[in-house]
């Protein structure tokens, strides 16, 4: 959620605790109050879907008939309590955030571009909450980073391998550490997020656990090529 989404939540959050206090002491209330309501609801829910509960006024009507235009207030004030909680409720949960990410032990300068750009849109993907995103763009840059490595020192040719498939191969030449094998089965098989149909019957899992373990696993192979290289230019 950006900043501004955080600042608008409060600005609903003033709103509903002005109509909490407007409707204290009344027993009951008429449409033109409740109209106003209504209005800063939708756009409330508009913006919030999964936070702000509906707001339909025939719930609130209680004894009173429709054509009466009157409502009980204490209805109204229990959907109000209801809907400031969830906002209170989705104000504390602030997004997680990654610290910049950048790739000095990839020679090749395009790939190492391309590396860079898609971190920042792995953080963007993160904060947001993204999953598939993170794992499909975390997939992928491992796999860039892999195999622009492998390739540089002969150990694979030009063409095409599978994730899982470099990492056997940089495991071999002791490039990586252990570490790397925990990548979970979702962000090995990443090429299948990217299409529907394969997501389904592949069974793999998108979800926030998975994500975090995609990222962690990229930093670590980012850290031991870095490592190797240093060991390498020192030998």
């Amino acid at each position: 959620m950006e900043k501004s989404q955080f600042e608008r939540l409060r600005g609903y959050q003033a709103a509903f605790r002005s109509f909490l206090k407007e409707y204290e002491n009344r027993g009951e209330t008429v449409g033109d109050a409740v109209e106003r309501l209504a209005r800063e609801a939708a756009r409330a829910r508009e913006e919030f879907p999964e936070t702000v509960p509906p707001f339909d006024k025939d719930e609130f009507r209680g004894r009173w008939v429709p054509e009466m235009g009157r409502y009980e207030t204490a209805r109204i004030r229990n959907w109000l309590l209801v809907a400031l909680a969830r906002l209170e409720e989705a104000e504390a949960v602030r997004p997680e955030t990654l610290d910049a990410c950048d790739y000095p032990m990839v020679e090749d300068r395009n790939i190492r571009k391309i590396l860079e750009r898609d971190f920042e849109e792995i953080r963007r993907a993160f904060a947001a909450q993204c999953w598939k995103s993170v794992i499909v763009l975390a997939g992928g840059s491992i796999e860039g980073l892999l195999a622009e490595r492998l390739l540089r020192d002969g150990s694979v040719s030009g063409a095409p391998r599978r994730l899982q498939d470099l990492i056997a191969l940089a495991r071999k030449r002791n490039i990586v550490s252990p570490a790397v094998e925990r990548l979970t089965q979702s962000a090995r098989e990443y090429r299948n997020l990217v299409h529907p149909r394969h997501e389904i019957e592949s069974g793999l899992t998108v979800d926030a656990e998975e994500a975090r373990i995609a990222v962690e696993i990229l930093r670590i192979v980012r850290r031991d090529l870095a490592k190797a290289g240093a060991a390498e230019d020192q030998a």
